[in-house]
């Protein structure tokens, strides 16, 4: 066998192995998620210094707790490193050799997730991020008796919806960002000296833009933004 035959040959190999890997962790991934929905309350009870607390909607809690890491993140890492090859992955990077950059964003990426970030951001930004466009779509209702809800729509209708309003908005909240009055704060997000998947979530606690340019819009359609 060749040298170049023998390079595609473990190519090939590697690539396959991400593949049964991602299937594998796919199929664990649904199994937790049938373990949530079918053995775990919907609604749970919690008591404490005398207090009582019902907290709901556990299950789509869950979800959008952890949807990004559990589900989504895994699979943009096998995606990529089935393209590029082990080698060149950012998974390979971040486990056995992250940069200094790269823990910055993992670390930016976890204070994310855990609603740190959103905390630091509503205090950064004296609450200015609290602002609902749920509250001014219910306004806009009770005046005009419109009311822009896309909820009535079939799901395929709606996602496309939301697809087209989300990346018009983000489009122009990016050009916005890159203007002498914002790009002292979103010039951390092109910060980075090295780049992997989780880069994009190096993101300025104090970054307010994308509150006013894509939730508000979102929101006022009817979508509930966390």
């Amino acid at each position: 066998m060749t040298l170049e035959g023998a390079d595609r040959r473990r190519t090939v190999m590697g690539r396959t192995a991400v593949v049964l890997g991602l299937l594998v962790y796919a199929t664990l991934l649904a199994a937790a998620w049938w373990a949530v929905v079918h053995l775990l309350p919907d609604q749970i009870t919690l008591q404490a210094f005398g207090r009582t607390k019902v907290v709901g909607d556990v299950h789509n809690r869950i979800v959008t707790g952890i949807g990004l890491v559990a589900a989504i993140l895994p699979t943009a890492l096998w995606i990529e490193a089935l393209v590029v090859g082990w080698e060149r992955s950012s998974v390979r990077a971040l486990i056995f050799n992250p940069t200094q950059s790269m823990r910055t964003d993992l670390a930016v990426l976890v204070l994310g997730q855990g609603h740190v970030l959103e905390l630091v951001g509503k205090v950064m930004m004296l609450g200015a991020s609290m602002i609902s466009g749920l509250v001014i779509r219910d306004w806009i209702a009770a005046r005009t008796g419109f009311a822009v809800d896309p909820s009535g729509l079939p799901l395929a209708l709606q996602v496309v919806i939301y697809f087209y309003v989300y990346t018009f908005f983000d489009y122009w909240t990016h050009r916005l960002d890159h203007t002498r009055f914002f790009w002292p704060i979103h010039r951390y997000h092109h910060s980075a000296e090295d780049f992997c998947v989780v880069t994009s979530a190096r993101q300025h606690p104090a970054t307010f833009s994308a509150i006013f340019v894509i939730n508000l819009p979102l929101a006022i359609l009817g979508r509930r933004l966390r």
